[in-house]
C-alpha cells in the first residue's frame, strides 16, 4: 500500500486552498511527469533529481518522505 504525505506549503499556507478545492497540488517547479504512474518511492526521487540535478541526495530524500 502506498501512503503519500502532502504538505500544504512549508508553513501550511496552502491548507485552506487544498481543503476548499478538495485537491492537493504538487508545487515542484518544472516537474513534468505523471505521478500517478509512479509506484515506487525511488521513481519519484529520480524524477526530482532529473528536475533539479544540483540537488544533494538528502534534499531529494527529504522531499520524498517515507511512509
Amino acid at each position: 500500500m502506498a501512503v503519500w504525505l502532502i504538505r500544504a506549503g512549508s508553513q501550511g499556507q496552502y491548507e485552506q486552498k487544498f481543503l476548499n478545492e478538495n485537491r492537493v497540488y504538487v508545487t515542484w517547479n518544472g516537474l513534468n511527469q505523471n505521478l500517478a504512474k509512479m509506484t515506487e518511492r525511488n521513481q519519484l526521487i529520480e524524477a526530482l533529481g532529473s528536475n533539479e540535478p544540483d540537488a544533494k541526495p538528502k534534499k531529494l530524500m527529504n522531499q520524498v518522505c517515507d511512509s
